[in-house]
């Protein structure tokens, strides 16, 4: 079983291998390799938090699943395949949808928040949304409290 522990160890080395790859930028082009790497840290951290949660509910790890299989959207006429990073089931039913980012500004925001009601449309099963982002675009550092600046949206 993956321990609180075992995520930190894991952020950790991740991030400095993000910041490798970043240092080495002006060399050859990394950013995709920065977001790639960076994207996959939130998924798997994520994915570890909630078995750890899951953990706590019930000691039957085979009731619990995660996937990010694409779910048919129909909206005006129009046919849409679409997906957010972690799908959990429990029981073989869709409860928890959760989008995963490593950087979130308004704008993903919300596309997030539209693709949320568009799958909460189709699949009423899902009780709970979740953004997991591992920086934030108001600024700070991570754990310090942070006065928000900008517009309303924000």
């Amino acid at each position: 079983m993956v321990s609180i522990k075992d995520v930190q160890s894991e952020y950790k080395r991740a991030i400095l291998e993000s910041q490798k790859l970043y240092a080495g930028r002006r060399a050859k082009d990394t950013a995709g390799a920065v977001r790639y790497t960076k994207g996959k840290i939130v998924e798997d951290i994520t994915k570890d938090i909630i078995k750890i949660a899951w953990s706590k509910v019930s000691s039957d790890e085979t009731r619990l699943r995660m996937d990010k299989k694409k779910i048919t959207i129909k909206t005006n006429d129009e046919v849409y395949k679409l997906s957010q990073d972690i799908h959990v089931y429990i029981d073989d039913v869709f409860r928890i949808s959760v989008e995963c980012k490593s950087y979130t500004e308004v704008a993903m925001y919300k596309r997030i928040l539209v693709d949320a009601s568009l799958l909460k449309e189709a699949v009423p099963t899902i009780n709970a949304f979740f953004i997991v982002q591992l920086e934030n675009f108001l600024g700070g550092d991570y754990g310090k409290k942070v006065d928000a600046k900008g517009s309303e949206s924000v």
